[in-house]
């Protein structure tokens, strides 16, 4: 891999994705938690301290976590270590500048619970689009509610309407449905979608976590 400066990555204020290996190597997936870049200075980084159910992430000085992030299609994971634990109004984390950089594929996002209203239809079809709703979302996909069933590996075209009205058009591959009752949960993982409309909905969630925080309730499964 060409020598990557991570600054041209990692700039104040983009939302991240960090990894933090909390179970110390016994489980293959890691944790993920969404945050945000707050500064970059000469040698460290300064992000937003991660939280799991309303409570920051323990995560002792000294440990290795990982930034994820995305750029043209392309995702890479910096390595980093924890150097200080920052209180606040605003808790922060001083990371040290990357020692690695690995390119990885993204199969983990974080995902948060959500209502929003949505349309899809069998991709490629004339048919008219049904309404569901979107439960929860993340970079990778939504589970949804509808009253329809639809086979396993089937691909849908999608429309999910946000609260500021932005409007996500993408393509999704049907990796689950539980039709044992009505309305029916189907898992659905994105497979046709702009790089920046994922970013959006990494905003998204980083948003929704921050106000479940405020709530007292945080939200950090994984897809």
């Amino acid at each position: 891999m060409a020598e990557i400066n991570y600054k041209d990555y990692i700039k104040i204020n983009k939302l991240i994705e960090i990894e933090i290996d909390m179970d110390k190597g016994k489980l293959e997936q890691k944790d993920v938690f969404a945050s945000r870049v707050e500064d970059i200075r000469r040698d460290t980084i300064i992000v937003a301290a991660p939280y799991r159910k309303g409570t920051i992430v323990p995560v002792p000085v000294g440990e290795e976590v990982q930034i994820r992030i995305g750029k043209d299609g392309t995702y890479y994971l910096f390595h980093t270590r924890i150097l200080e634990r920052i209180a606040g109004h605003q808790p922060l984390l001083q990371l040290s500048a990357p020692f690695k950089v690995t390119k990885i594929q993204m199969r983990n996002w974080v995902r948060v619970e959500t209502n929003l209203p949505m349309l899809y239809r069998i991709a490629g079809s004339e048919s008219e689009f049904i309404e569901a709703t979107a439960i929860d979302i993340s970079g990778g996909g939504i589970c949804m509610l509808s009253n329809d069933p639809i086979k396993q590996d089937c691909v849908l075209e999608i429309e999910i309407t946000f609260p500021d009205k932005f409007v996500l058009k993408a393509q999704g591959n049907v990796a689950r449905c539980f039709d044992e009752q009505k309305p029916i949960r189907i898992g659905v993982c994105f497979q046709d979608i702009r790089e920046r409309d994922q970013e959006r909905i990494v905003g998204y969630v980083f948003k929704k976590q921050r106000e479940y925080i405020k709530k007292g309730v945080g939200k950090t499964p994984l897809r």
